[in-house]
């Protein structure tokens, strides 16, 4: 689902050619038969049982009979279950199954793929680039951590006119001015990047389009709204908070504020993110489960950002392993940020404007992690 220069389409279908006629999700699916045919007896057992291979199909909710004698790959059993099941070494099982996956993904390549949408969204991008920064850092993968920074190059490189965002890429064209979920969602992806990557590029990029979004978006009342103050006038200019299947502009802008205000302390932002709070509250009040990603900012905020600094070089020993241990534990209400230094190499907590003693050993710092704020 990448393009080439970096950034992510947009989609593909669901459907594909199978005998002449679109199903959904053909491209991907397998029989039994056919696994057998392809592995061999003793490989297909394996798979199957690793894979949840069923002869009548896995599908175990299917109305309208789409899969039907078809299975959906998933892991049911690991490697580990396996060898016990099939009285063979754990490694033995391991190269079994990626040499099956070799042989069924060569067979799948021999089918026609579903369409892919191939535009790349900044709004959607900017989410991509979150996730893929999130589990770089979180499981250590730089590959992840790569994939979004890439997207976050092309975007700011590609998908920027006059120092203005736009919405839409395809086929080395942008186009359409972008809207208060473009803004807000590249900013929330790249704090993330820069969080995962300490370059400080990607916070200085955050900061300008922040401060753009607050030009062309806020409304002095409290929050934003969803187009910009010079786009076309419409009967009424919307301003939405809804959490649906994707965050609202403002639910992402109020979390994205929140943790500016941690790593500058500039006051506007906060000042900003007070606003939205209160102009939304009542609204909220009334059905919070219809706005979870804006809750999940408002529990920050009364929480308080712990917030943790890097002191020295960012891949020393010392700080490699800090970070490491950073990440082995779930602590969404805190900022992370680097400042370079041939000097020393440290970490310091701060919490509402207090702070601890520097910290320069990993053990000593993974006990004050654990005390929170």
């Amino acid at each position: 689902m990448r393009a080439p220069q970096g950034g992510f389409y947009s989609a593909e279908d669901a459907d594909s050619l199978q005998e002449g006629h679109l199903k959904e999700g053909a491209f991907y699916v397998f029989s039994k038969a056919e696994i057998e045919a392809i592995l061999g007896e003793e490989s297909a057992k394996i798979f199957s049982y690793c894979y949840g291979i069923l002869p009548q199909g896995n599908a175990s909710f299917d109305p309208h009979g789409e899969f039907t004698g078809k299975n959906i790959l998933y892991l049911a059993q690991g490697a580990e279950e396996a060898a016990t099941e099939f009285k063979k070494q754990t490694d033995q099982i391991q190269g079994i199954l990626k040499e099956a996956r070799i042989k069924l993904l060569a067979k799948r390549s021999q089918r026609l793929r579903p369409h892919k949408d191939d535009k790349v969204l900044c709004d959607w991008n900017g989410l991509m680039m979150a996730s893929f920064a999130f589990g770089g850092r979180v499981l250590g993968q730089e590959k992840y951590t790569q994939a979004a920074a890439q997207a976050a190059d092309f975007i700011l490189q590609d998908m920027m006119e006059n120092g203005r965002l736009l919405h839409r890429w395809r086929n080395g064209k942008s186009g359409i001015a972008a809207t208060l979920e473009d803004y807000a969602f590249l900013i929330y992806g790249l704090l993330d990047v820069y969080e995962a990557t300490f370059q400080e590029k990607y916070l200085q990029s955050a900061l300008s389009l922040a401060d753009t979004m607050v030009e062309l978006f806020a409304d002095e009342a409290g929050g934003f709204y969803m187009t910009a103050s010079d786009a076309q006038q419409l009967i009424m200019r919307p301003k939405e908070i809804y959490d649906g299947a994707l965050p609202s502009g403002n639910s992402v802008a109020a979390l994205s504020l929140l943790k500016l205000y941690a790593l500058t302390h500039k006051q506007e932002y906060l000042t900003r993110l007070e606003a939205l709070l209160d102009c939304f509250a009542e609204t909220v009040a009334r059905t919070p489960y219809a706005y979870s990603f804006l809750l999940s900012a408002l529990d920050w905020q009364i929480q308080g950002t712990l917030e943790i600094t890097f002191e020295g070089k960012a891949d020393e020993g010392t700080v490699a392993k800090m970070l490491k241990v950073l990440y082995k534990h779930f602590m969404p209400s805190k900022a992370v940020k680097w400042m370079p230094s041939l000097k020393s190499t440290q970490a310091q907590f701060c919490y509402r404007g207090v702070c601890r003693a520097p910290i320069d050993d990993v053990g000593v710092f993974e006990q004050e992690l654990m005390k929170g704020a």
